[in-house]
């Protein structure tokens, strides 16, 4: 509205309401956007700094997870960080290196011996000495890592000797008895 110099006249100069807002609109949408565009730039940084910083942690989990399973034996590809991370990564590497070791040892002093010896954990063979393996004849990759029921003529001889011997073992620690075995060719023989 403007009055005219001069005149009694008043000019006025009418505006829809959407049309005169709408700059405020349009800026109000463009703020929107740019906020919706700053958020979402904002949360995948997060997100990429988040998983830099935790996949140390979950390497290190998945390797330990892998090594109380029994499938991780190399002390190689550890996560190699500073601070706790590497400390307990270096720690753990130094603890498979000394069970290799022990191991190392433990087996010379097996394979020396004059008799058949067989160390198991579960169910299964863990280490097996070269006269065990002669015995059986079966090699000792063949062996280790497998359920000591490969050595029984069937799961019920397995079973039958487990249920006589584990009370024997529990109490004197010690089994005194006789069993059939097989051998790597299907062979059987008392023991």
């Amino acid at each position: 509205m403007v009055g005219i110099p001069l005149s009694d006249w008043v000019l006025m100069r009418l505006t829809p309401r959407d049309v005169a807002l709408a700059p405020m609109a349009a800026a109000r949408r463009t703020a929107l956007l740019a906020a919706l565009v700053a958020a979402a730039l904002a949360c995948a940084f997060a997100a990429g700094v988040a998983w830099v910083v935790a996949r140390p942690v979950g390497q290190l989990r998945d390797r330990v997870e892998r090594l109380l399973r029994g499938d991780e034996t190399s002390a190689d590809a550890w996560p190699q960080q500073q601070g706790e991370i590497g400390a307990m990564s270096r720690g753990f590497q130094l603890l498979l290196q000394m069970r290799d070791a022990q191991q190392d040892g433990m087996q010379a002093v097996m394979d020396n011996a004059e008799v058949g010896l067989a160390l198991t954990r579960e169910g299964n063979f863990e280490m097996v000495s070269r006269q065990f393996c002669t015995t059986f004849g079966i090699e000792r990759d063949r062996l280790v890592g497998q359920s000591t029921r490969v050595i029984y003529v069937s799961d019920e001889a397995y079973d039958e000797f487990s249920a006589r011997a584990q009370p024997s073992f529990m109490q004197h620690g010690l089994f005194d008895g006789e069993v059939t075995l097989k051998r790597g060719d299907g062979h059987t023989f008392w023991a």
